[in-house]
């Protein structure tokens, strides 16, 4: 991507996520590296809403983009033939809804597992994710890469526990999946 792509689309990005939430600098950049391929930028959104607008603005610009959490798991797979915008997910997190006597807990995507498994102790419940780097993986990482935990075999996978889910689709499009309650 030029400079001048560059310079646009960040000013583009900094004007619903703040300027403090979008990165240029090499030095930075180098931190969502994947296979030697680094982003020309890299932006943290805050919601949903602001990711499928970076979505978009990169859709519009033919820009590619890689979505990533804590970064444990970029390394995994083929390693990309273009890396223009990372689109940083860590700001997305938090527990939007948990109905203990349920079982039912609705999870933002950058939310660490670590912080989730403290949550569900505190009711004496847990969710068998040990997968590697759990103290800095995130809940949207540990699904996208599909890794697997040694617990597996006796409670399944991680994509196992999911009843439903909304996200972003390759539009910018908000989506959901089966059984993904509509927001509040």
């Amino acid at each position: 991507m030029s400079s001048a792509l560059t310079s646009s689309v960040a000013a583009r990005f900094e004007s619903f996520v703040g300027n403090a939430f979008v990165r240029t600098d090499p030095e930075a950049l180098g931190a969502y590296a994947v296979d030697g391929a680094s982003p020309a930028v890299a932006v943290q959104p805050e919601n949903a809403e602001q990711a499928a607008e970076i979505v978009k603005i990169s859709v519009a610009e033919r820009l590619s983009l890689i979505a990533s959490g804590a970064r444990t798991s970029l390394g995994i797979g083929m390693p990309p033939s273009r890396y223009d915008v990372a689109i940083d997910m860590t700001r997305v997190c938090g527990i939007a809804h948990y109905d203990a006597g349920d079982l039912t807990i609705s999870v933002n995507a950058g939310t660490p597992l670590a912080e989730l498994a403290k949550i569900l102790a505190d009711k004496n419940q847990f969710l068998p994710l040990a997968v590697p780097f759990f103290e800095h993986a995130t809940v949207g990482g540990a699904i996208a890469s599909g890794l697997d935990s040694p617990l597996r075999h006796f409670y399944g996978t991680a994509r196992d526990f999911m009843i439903g889910a909304e996200f972003v689709d390759g539009t910018g499009a908000l989506a959901k999946s089966a059984g993904a309650s509509s927001r509040t």
